[in-house]
């Protein structure tokens, strides 16, 4: 018998409605892939892997071996002393807030004027000028206003630090405070291996005592990251739930069938046939369906994955999000997994019309046709 049309046209919205899920879910799981791994790129080459500072906010002393005994920890890279101070600096583009952070480095410090390198955004907001006015307040709470310098920009990816970050020598650090020579608040320290940061920070607490904190990179972006893994579990719940629609739309297919071939369905009963390999027919038809719906989506999402890394269609706004591009990075697992998703609701969409099969008694199916 030939099929029906609308069977037909429910076998196919089946295998778009998978073939749509897998390539979104593939789509979406790369999309977040690649955010998080550029993100936290571009934060662990422009942040500490481990901060280390005295829960009173006091200066750290450097007399004693604190920071050669963090030095000399095994996964430790590099420890150096580090302090913040914030301000407003004032260009020709106007005032704008800044973050000025510690460097190792030697500036003149024999000028009139602090040296300070500037993230390149916030040097396009204060204008092409090189001389600037930096207001900070002192110990006391008092502003106290500086003459500076730009000596350069740099660029760290990310549009947050690139606009509010400036770069101080520790001895042009220490004009800004006031102080002799500078004083640290904080040790940062990055890692070999930034992955095996808690365990690093675990040394470090047991060496330093009670009256330092220790924090690691994961627990300062663990909101932003935690936000980002719901955000991707929110995306694959609606896919989810596009893929389970496509899912009854193959039980619909079969249920179909079952009702339209129930007399061949009865001859074969009647000659002989199974009911077993009846069901089998059926499940078979359902598991062609999910496959073909799963291939198909495979083949498009990858596709438009290796379209967007070409021709660079993740842009985001850099004032809102802290990065303009993402890459998107799918892996071998997540194709493996969304196939045996698949296959596993195309075998239980399956399941009722090929039950149905095997319970139809042939001889009144016989009468009826």
């Amino acid at each position: 018998m030939r099929r029906p049309s609308v069977a037909r046209f429910t076998a196919v919205a089946a295998v778009l409605g998978i073939a749509a899920g897998i390539a979104g879910a593939l789509f979406a799981q790369a999309l977040a892939r690649g955010f998080q791994t550029e993100l936290s790129g571009r934060l662990l080459a422009n942040t500490p892997h481990i901060t280390v500072f005295r829960k009173d906010g006091l200066t750290v002393n450097l007399s004693g071996d604190l920071v050669a005994g963090v030095r000399g920890l095994e996964n430790v890279d590099e420890a150096e002393p580090a302090s913040t101070l914030s301000g407003i600096i004032i260009g020709g583009g106007g005032p704008e807030y800044v973050s000025i952070h510690s460097r190792v480095g030697e500036d003149d410090v024999n000028s009139g004027e602090v040296e300070l390198v500037l993230g390149i955004e916030l040097a396009e907001r204060l204008g092409p000028s090189r001389e600037m006015e930096l207001v900070v307040l002192d110990a006391a709470g008092i502003p106290q206003t500086h003459k500076v310098r730009v000596t350069g920009t740099f660029s760290t990816g990310l549009f947050e630090y690139d606009a509010t970050w400036a770069r101080a020598s520790q001895a042009n650090f220490a004009r800004l405070t006031g102080d002799a020579e500078f004083r640290p608040t904080m040790i940062n320290v990055t890692l070999v291996e930034v992955f095996a940061a808690e365990g690093t920070a675990a040394e470090i607490r047991s060496m330093v005592g009670d009256d330092f904190r220790v924090i690691t990179w994961e627990e300062t972006n663990r909101p932003l990251f935690a936000a980002l893994n719901l955000e991707r579990k929110a995306a694959l719940a609606v896919i989810g739930l596009i893929v389970l629609i496509s899912a009854l739309n193959i039980t619909t297919t079969l249920a179909l069938l079952v009702n339209e071939r129930r007399g061949d369905i009865a001859v074969l009963r009647t000659v002989g046939a199974s009911t077993r390999a009846l069901s089998l027919v059926f499940v078979i038809e359902g598991l062609v369906l999910g496959a073909a719906g799963a291939s198909l989506g495979i083949a498009a999402g990858l596709a438009g994955i290796a379209a967007a890394n070409y021709w660079e269609l993740i842009s985001l706004d850099r004032e809102v999000n802290l990065i303009s591009s993402v890459p998107l990075i799918w892996s071998a697992a997540d194709v493996a997994v969304l196939a045996v998703a698949a296959f596993v609701i195309a075998l239980a969409a399956s399941a009722y019309p090929a039950l149905r099969a095997a319970r139809l008694k042939p001889m009144e199916n016989l009468r009826i046709g």
